[in-house]
């Protein structure tokens, strides 16, 4: 007996190879809820069959391969044709009685509808996405030309992709599989690679669906992904030198970030200080309970009439003083009016333009020239007056501000 035999216990069946799945096209078994028991049966009658070296080649071959078919179990050597008879007999009615409908013997499955990334999809499409995505064995989704068949089969895979789950994509012509692949688009969740039939070239294929071959897509990655895996490596190298270079500043960082906690601290306390010294303030100026007023009402009273009187004094002055500057410049205007008045007729004189009527004009006022020199004296200190006056408005602001100061201290 061998070491296996020994593992198998008394009445069971004997265990299946490490990787081995018996399979065969003629003998393919359909999914139930006990999916592997037509292998089983076919497994255990040729293992009980079976010679001991037999046995021991056939599970090495398994682990060497990791699959077995049917003609790897050697039918000449006395399971022959009755076993793969009795199991395509056992198998045929099981498939044909699931592709006719008869599916008594798998539980229905009520899944909720999944978040869809085709939002478009209509009831029926998303209920047939949701069976086909939950189902534990086999889904069969059948529907007319039209019907969104490919839209279906293209969610199925992005819902399965997001699950962490490979899918296998086969159909009957390459069109079929490209028609769904067209359909994933850009998706982030699915990388899609497109295998090449017997019949099948690279040249034939449509540009979006060339791009998924295994030949394009070693391409891309070699001269589009590496590339940007470097200058990502490359960026990230120079980010790295500058942070070496700056290492030594953490140290100061640390120290300002705790210095900045310490005000943060000090900060809160002056307030709740603050706080508490304007609660104290207003209870003062409130007196004591017999109705008298404080000493610090007093000198705050005291205080604030100061502040009035020296506003009102300042004001006062200001008032003066921006009249003054009105009525200076006032008064420019009209020495300045005047003589622009004057002054064609003074430079006709001067030019002996005798010819124009300015100079006639000029020719009948005997004191032109002394009313044009007093007028330009007057000008003169008008200009004084007001930028004395000026200064001395500029003054007065400097002192009212320095009082609203000195009263809010």
């Amino acid at each position: 007996m061998t070491q296996r035999e020994r593992q198998i216990p008394e009445g069971g069946p004997p265990p299946s190879p490490a990787g081995a799945r018996p399979h065969h096209p003629e003998t393919a078994c359909a999914s139930s809820t006990r999916p592997d028991s037509c292998v089983a049966s076919l497994w255990e009658e040729w293992y009980h069959q079976a010679a001991p070296a037999r046995r021991q080649a056939v599970v090495a071959l398994a682990a060497r391969q990791g699959v077995l078919l049917t003609r790897d179990l050697g039918l000449a050597e006395g399971v022959g044709p009755r076993a793969a008879g009795s199991a395509g007999q056992a198998r045929r009615p099981a498939l044909a009685a699931l592709l006719n409908g008869q599916v008594r013997d798998l539980e229905p499955i009520r899944p909720g509808c999944p978040e869809l990334a085709d939002a478009d999809l209509d009831p029926y499409q998303r209920e047939a996405v949701a069976r086909a995505v939950h189902t534990p064995d086999v889904c069969l989704i059948q529907g007319l030309p039209g019907t969104g068949k490919s839209r279906v089969l293209a969610e199925v895979v992005v819902q399965a992709a997001g699950r962490g789950e490979r899918v296998l994509l086969l159909a009957p012509t390459g069109a079929a599989v490209d028609q769904v692949l067209e359909r994933l688009g850009p998706s982030t969740a699915v990388c899609p690679v497109r295998c090449l039939g017997p019949d099948e070239s690279v040249q034939t294929l449509f540009p979006c669906i060339r791009r998924l071959t295994l030949a394009e897509r070693v391409r891309f990655f070699q001269e589009h992904t590496l590339l940007r895996a470097r200058q990502t490596l490359a960026a990230l190298s120079e980010i790295l030198e500058i942070r070496r270079r700056e290492e030594g500043l953490w140290a100061r960082l640390a120290e300002m970030v705790r210095r900045e906690e310490e005000i943060q601290v000090r900060l809160r306390e002056l307030q709740e200080r603050r706080s508490r010294v304007e609660a104290e303030v207003e209870a003062e100026l409130g007196g004591s309970a017999e109705g008298e007023p404080s000493t610090l009402r007093i000198q705050w009273q005291a205080c604030v009439r100061l502040h009035d009187e020296m506003l009102a004094r300042i004001d006062g002055r200001l008032a003066e003083l921006r009249a003054e500057v009105e009525k200076v410049r006032g008064e420019r205007q009209q020495a300045e009016a005047e003589q622009g008045q004057l002054r064609p007729l003074v430079e006709a004189r001067q030019a002996r333009s005798w010819w124009t009527g300015a100079w006639w004009r000029a020719a009948f006022q005997g004191n032109l020239d002394e009313r044009f020199e007093q007028l330009g004296k007057r000008l003169e200190e008008l200009g004084a007056a007001a930028g004395r006056l000026e200064e001395e408005v500029a003054g007065q602001e400097a002192e009212r501000g320095q009082a609203e100061e000195q009263f809010r201290a």
